[in-house]
């Protein structure tokens, strides 16, 4: 069998990478040697190892996540061949007629309605032959029919032999602010942290994702928002600090559904409007806008955002782990199942059925804030 020779490489990467940071994502700051020691001179002025960890935090975070996640693939690779042959060999076989009796046979052909439907969707991008063309696409869905096999009898296989992966995975610390809304217990076992654009389509998109995640996981999880308006969105910024003046009344979560839905559309003009709609005091919501009651507030979501290497939107922090782009409710439930593993809590038992389907769930995806808008 295929060994994963990218699991030797992404420890060497780890090693180049992690040695200067904590295990948590962050920089070290427990005053040891290594911390002050000195890695660059100017003049009169030095730069310790601690500062440098300082400032690269945020990038070091975003790379020693994609270090752990290639790890952890890695690491499932190395299990699953080894069951496979703990398996082969108690079955008198070999791992490739193991995993051929087990996978391959079981693979049925790919419908007729699918071919179709592929062909259409991606016509113009295959060969003009005919056959030639299906045949293109059912070879690829005959390999990807193939993965989907491989990886739900991998799962089989770890459920069966109570596979538990122990890496710690990087992490950075959040604070809850006071002005920062929230849903959920206070002393849930997971906090999402979400960092937004309310002129941000894959933001809004993501809304779908996130109703459906804190539903399964109500009683839970806490969800918190944090304002991270992109400098290329007119009108993101008064739709953040109009989103916590809404908060003293009362009224955040209705008007953040609302400007999410309209976020084309939105200006100062339309949102007092449809604030008063809400029930909102006009007079205190333009004093609390005109007085930047809460400019500071955003401000410090912004910082922190940037400090964790969040640069674009959305952005989330689930129990300090970083998850960068909109992305599909497995990848929440992927993270959190395993929070929730790790503290003692057995994920079937807590997890509520899935809300009623919504519109399509976000693709993945974000915007970054150097981008400029078309």
């Amino acid at each position: 069998m295929n060994r994963c020779s990218s699991f030797i490489v992404c420890i060497c990467l780890l090693v180049v990478v992690g040695c200067a940071f904590a295990g948590n994502g962050g920089p070290k700051t427990d005053g040891s040697s290594a911390d002050n020691a000195v890695v660059a001179r100017f003049g009169s002025q030095s730069v310790t190892e601690a500062e440098l960890a300082e400032q690269v935090a945020g990038p070091m975070l975003s790379l020693q996540q994609q270090v752990y996640n290639t790890k952890v693939e890695g690491l499932k690779q190395l299990i699953f061949e080894r069951l496979v042959d703990a398996e082969a060999e108690a079955a008198g076989i070999t791992s490739e007629e193991y995993l051929k009796k087990n996978i391959d046979e079981k693979i049925p052909a790919p419908p007729e309605e699918e071919i179709a439907k592929v062909l259409q969707q991606y016509r113009a991008q295959l060969p003009p032959d005919d056959a030639e063309a299906r045949a293109r696409v059912v070879e690829f869905l005959s390999r990807k029919g193939r993965a989907d096999a491989q990886q739900s009898f991998q799962s089989e296989l770890f459920a069966k032999n109570d596979v538990k992966i122990l890496l710690d995975p990087p992490r950075a610390e959040v604070k809850i602010a006071e002005h920062n809304p929230a849903v959920g217990p206070v002393d849930a076992p997971v906090t999402l942290v979400e960092y937004t654009d309310f002129q941000c389509p894959y933001c809004a998109r993501a809304q779908g994702v996130l109703k459906d995640v804190t539903a399964r996981y109500d009683g839970v999880l806490r969800h918190v928002f944090k304002n991270l308006p992109l400098p290329m969105h007119n009108n993101a910024r008064v739709a953040a600090e109009s989103s916590l003046c809404a908060a003293d009344q009362g009224k955040f979560w209705e008007l953040h559904d609302w400007m999410f839905a309209n976020g084309s559309a939105l200006s100062r003009e339309a949102i007092v409007a449809q604030a008063v709609e809400l029930g909102m005091d006009e007079a205190k919501l333009n004093a609390c806008l005109d007085e930047k009651t809460h400019g500071a507030d955003v401000d410090d979501d912004m910082a922190e955002a940037h400090s964790l290497g969040i640069n674009g939107t959305p952005g989330f922090m689930i129990n300090g782990r970083l998850i960068n782009g909109a992305r599909p409710v497995e990848d929440f439930m992927q993270v959190i199942d395993d929070e929730l593993e790790r503290a003692g809590i057995d994920p079937a038992k807590v997890k509520k059925d899935p809300p009623k389907p919504e519109p399509a769930a976000a693709a993945e995806g974000g915007e970054k804030a150097e981008k400029a808008e078309s």
